[in-house]
């Protein structure tokens, strides 16, 4: 797939996909995309696919990445005729999967209180998996660990919802009624003035901010390390009994409540979404996919 690089000598490079396999992340400047950013993404690498497989799982985020709200208002009849036949292609065949991002920032892993969700307790979520740009990962039916009393408290600072519910207009706004099985991603992205997980270094390096962090909040909420959910003994425990991870969390669509119809509502009503979510999940005990760090 041929991609345009700026600068002072501007060039075209082109970008090797396996649909099987690979997983792109991508990130842009905000005051540089406009609504058909992601649809003309998603058409060149359907167009440029010489084996004609297309994509077979898609995953994409909230506002904070390419906009994936916009696929809502996207509509055949305004689109270029090849976007058309891409977005058609890509929801009547080649697609097998669609997932939502959940990237919640340090709060998933950091619940202060009342200070950060209402009805929230003190509490150290080290359980939070972390995201990484590693080549390769493991996919696990169900994440080994022992985490359910930190899957019973686990914070979001937006509606994951809405990116399904974007998704679901999208898919009528083209006529598609085909079942297209979909499930939720949840992972703490590093931001972006923060070093990418690439290395075990690199992942023990966060993990050391991460705990520094919690540790001077405990001090600025006048709070005990251990926060309220836990006893002493139980979180300095957790600390070097449960494995940190670099990875994913699947959940299924019901993990995070049901999705409203897009006749009933809209995208911008504020009384149809959450500012916030505070959810138990120990009732979906998630998949792991967990990356490999060397």
């Amino acid at each position: 797939m041929p991609v345009p690089v700026m600068g002072n000598n501007p060039k075209t490079r082109f970008l090797q996909i396996c649909p099987e396999n690979t997983i792109i992340w991508i990130a842009h400047d905000m005051q540089d995309a406009d609504r058909l950013t992601l649809p003309s993404l998603l058409h060149d690498m359907m167009a440029y696919d010489p084996r004609g497989i297309g994509i077979t799982q898609l995953a994409l985020g909230d506002m904070r990445h390419l906009n994936s709200y916009k696929l809502g208002d996207l509509h055949p009849d305004e689109l270029p005729p090849p976007l058309q036949q891409s977005l058609a292609k890509l929801l009547s065949s080649s697609l097998e999967a669609f997932y939502s991002v959940i990237s919640p920032d340090c709060g998933a892993r950091a619940t202060l209180g009342i200070f950060t969700f209402r009805q929230a307790q003190f509490h150290h979520n080290r359980s939070v998996p972390l995201f990484s740009s590693a080549k390769s990962y493991t996919r696990l039916e169900r994440d080994p660990r022992d985490i359910h009393m930190d899957l019973e408290h686990v914070g979001v600072y937006s509606d994951p919802r809405r990116n399904m519910f974007s998704w679901n207009k999208f898919k009528a706004n083209f006529g598609e009624k085909r079942n297209i099985p979909v499930r939720y991603l949840l992972s703490i992205m590093p931001s972006m003035d923060e070093q990418a997980i690439v290395s075990r270094k690199a992942f023990v390096d966060y993990l050391q901010a991460d705990d520094e962090a919690w540790e001077k909040w405990t001090g600025i909420s006048n709070k005990n390390i251990w926060g309220d959910r836990m006893t002493e003994k139980e979180y300095m425990n957790q600390r070097t009994s449960l494995p940190q991870v670099a990875g994913l969390w699947n959940f299924p669509l019901e993990a995070f409540g049901d999705v409203p119809d897009a006749e009933n509502v809209a995208l911008m009503d504020p009384g149809a979404w959450q500012l916030k979510m505070l959810k138990n999940l120990s009732n979906y005990h998630p998949e792991l996919w967990a990356f490999h760090l060397h």
